[in-house]
């Protein structure tokens, strides 16, 4: 690895008059960025852009290849650059830059050590791996094609679920997971769902501020074959969780990594993450948008927490599901929230999923089978 690196700079003015939608245009200029790739050979291995939106307000958009970066890496680089701009020192020094090689060769010395928490760790990371779940996703049949619908939780309900996690001592990503599995179980028909959480990877005191591809993606199973109540099934989440941060650093063996990413098309994402209030200088740092590919999931579930509310993006790779399966999602999944919100105690496999629109739809519309015919003929005359 390079000490130095020079990255790509451009400035991009859209304060001119005529642009009725300034972040319209930052959006069509982040997706320019999306579909331009990288040179690993020659570099540079990230790009920067400044569009202007005004005299006082600017948009950076910061762009790097993913074998140089996490989606953490992104949120490390904007903390650092609203420090650097406010003339804020860091904390503490940096001590030594982190690499690969170092990184690297001490994993592999846990993964290989003989003692009873690696023999643990591997068993554990052995069984979630080879679950492969049954979710009927077909695999690649094109080019990568991402679909996303967002729905926003506001404050009163945001208010229900923590209530409830306070009760039974679980978190908000324990609740929303269990969500997104008994949506997915309810929609397949499954009884068994296999998620895979991303997961910053960054327990070692060095590797908190560093930037890099550190993260990982912990496979997670939900049973749905029995009465279990939603309460249950996030109790369950809840375990799974920890038991996969407790051995979070043991997951990289090559047996297990091959394990995961033959049954990743039968598999699906998920993600929480917080974002950093916006800074109280007179100059305000805020993270506008963020985006990292998923890992290969047919469909995925990234949950941001904004402030006193909590926005979830519902993503689809369109190649490998039905169009508009994203849109669909969300809606459902905005339904059943509520509702297991409202009553945690109901079974996880009654829970709602259709608004009123689509339940109008499907019982009424489609079920209006009357049609005119003669009284004065028979039956038989009828046919």
């Amino acid at each position: 690895m390079s000490d130095t690196a020079i990255p790509g700079w451009r400035t991009v003015e859209l304060s001119a008059a005529g642009r009725t939608d300034p972040l319209a245009a930052v959006a069509e200029l982040a997706g320019q960025e999306q579909e331009s790739g990288f040179d690993l050979e020659r570099g540079p291995v990230f790009r920067l852009s400044l569009a202007a939106l005004s005299d006082s307000r600017h948009v950076l958009l910061f762009r790097a290849s993913a074998l140089s970066a996490d989606r953490r890496s992104l949120r490390i680089m904007a903390a650092r650059l609203a420090d650097l701009y406010a003339g804020r020192e860091p904390e503490e020094p940096e001590t030594y830059s982190v690499q690969y090689a170092d990184l690297s060769e001490s994993q592999n010395e846990l993964l290989e050590a003989d003692n009873d928490a690696t023999r643990a760790a591997r068993e554990h990371w052995s069984r979630m791996s080879s679950a492969a779940g049954s979710t009927p996703f077909g695999g690649l049949v094109g080019p990568f094609a991402q679909e996303t619908a967002s729905l926003l939780l506001g404050p009163a309900l945001l208010g229900k679920i923590d209530r409830f996690c306070g009760e039974e001592k679980v978190s908000r990503p324990d609740f929303l997971l269990a969500c997104w599995q008994s949506l997915l179980a309810r929609t397949t028909g499954e009884t068994e769902v296999v998620t895979e959480e991303l997961r910053p990877a960054r327990k070692r005191k060095h590797l908190r501020d560093a930037l890099g591809p550190f993260a990982k993606a912990l496979p997670i199973l939900g049973r749905f074959d029995g009465g279990a109540t939603f309460t249950e099934a996030v109790k369950n989440a809840a375990q799974a969780r920890r038991q996969n941060d407790e051995w979070e650093e043991y997951y990289g063996r090559t047996e297990d990594l091959e394990a995961a990413s033959a049954a990743c098309a039968r598999r699906t994402g998920f993600e929480y993450v917080e974002l950093p209030e916006p800074d109280e200088d007179r100059v305000s740092f805020s993270i506008l948008r963020e985006f990292a590919p998923p890992d290969g999931w047919p469909l995925w579930l990234e949950c941001v927490r904004e402030g006193n509310a909590l926005r979830l993006v519902c993503g689809a790779d369109a190649s490998r599901v039905a169009q508009d399966a994203a849109g669909r999602l969300a809606k459902h999944l905005e339904v059943l929230i509520a509702a297991a919100a409202e009553d945690p105690k109901t079974r996880a496999g009654a829970l709602p999923i259709l608004g009123d629109q689509e339940r109008q739809m499907l019982l009424v519309e489609w079920n209006r089978t009357s049609a005119p015919f003669s009284r004065s003929r028979t039956i038989h005359e009828l046919f």
